[in-house]
């Protein structure tokens, strides 16, 4: 019985607890900032390039075997990648 009560507490403090996500005094949630990070594709080791969505160990591998490279969008050019999928991922990529 004892065992039931202390559940039953436990319980109750959970339910009381108030979100860790707590609302604005305006009742709007802050908003979510979306930091870009940019990879540079003539510096960035494999391992920095897999970290971009859609590319992948042997994309990576391709990438640093053709450096260096003068523009991203020549990884399209080269055909590293096809160009839908550097639509996508174009704004993580530059080439210093």
């Amino acid at each position: 019985m004892r065992i039931w009560r202390l559940g039953a507490i436990a319980m109750l403090g959970v339910l009381l607890t108030p979100p860790a996500h707590a609302q604005t005094a305006a009742g709007q949630r802050p908003p979510v900032e979306l930091r870009l990070v940019l990879v540079d594709i003539n510096t960035a080791t494999p391992v920095e390039l897999t970290r971009v969505r859609f590319i992948g160990r042997n994309r990576a591998a391709a990438i640093v075997a053709g450096r260096p490279w003068k523009h991203p969008d020549e990884l399209v050019a080269k055909r590293v990648m096809p160009k839908k999928v550097y639509d996508q991922i174009k704004d993580q990529l530059i080439a210093k």
